[in-house]
């Protein structure tokens, strides 16, 4: 709860607790005790489509749903619309760790799409060449490194941004 900034009630009322400083917001809801199993899958049906709306709604327009995104770019999209959402502690080796399961959900499946953001793959060539940084450890351990009294994400948005044009250029 401390990390929140959002919290959805669903017919609770007074009985909730209350945690100073967050934004509460209360979804009147059937209560699902008692129901048949269908009417259940209806109450979850709505709270599934309450929740994507209120993705949406919190991605600060633009915003899109995991299985929306297209590819690794479109999802580096949204974290970068809401960072703490996606990487809670804000570290970029968790955002490294991510991205590395991604690379390798589109390996089990079979995805035949280029996969840049390994942790030294040709995004980390790209920055060790602009910056001369050692990608020893990954991308994400040379930018925390070397990002001094910026935050580090704020840092690889930057060199992604850049990389990103580079690697348009050379299309």
């Amino acid at each position: 709860m401390e990390a929140s900034d959002l919290v959805i009630t669903m017919g609770c009322g007074d009985a909730c607790p209350v945690f100073p400083g967050k934004t509460y917001r209360d979804w009147e809801l059937e209560d699902p005790a008692g129901k048949t199993l269908a009417e259940v899958r209806v109450i979850r049906d709505e709270i599934r489509n309450r929740v994507r709306a209120l993705v949406r709604e919190l991605s600060y327009g633009g915003g899109r749903l995991l299985e929306e995104c297209r590819d690794v770019q479109d999802l580096l999209d949204q974290v970068r619309l809401r960072p703490r959402m996606w990487v809670p502690k804000g570290s970029l080796r968790e955002l490294q760790t991510y991205l590395a399961g991604y690379g390798a959900a589109l390996d089990v499946h079979g995805v035949e799409k280029e996969f840049v953001m390994q942790p030294v793959g040709p995004f980390a060539e790209w920055v060790r060449g602009r910056t001369g940084w050692s990608m020893s450890l990954g991308w994400a351990a040379a930018i925390e490194r070397h990002a001094g009294t910026e935050d580090p994400l704020d840092v690889f948005f930057g060199l992604l941004d850049e990389y990103r044009l580079s690697t348009a250029e050379d299309r």
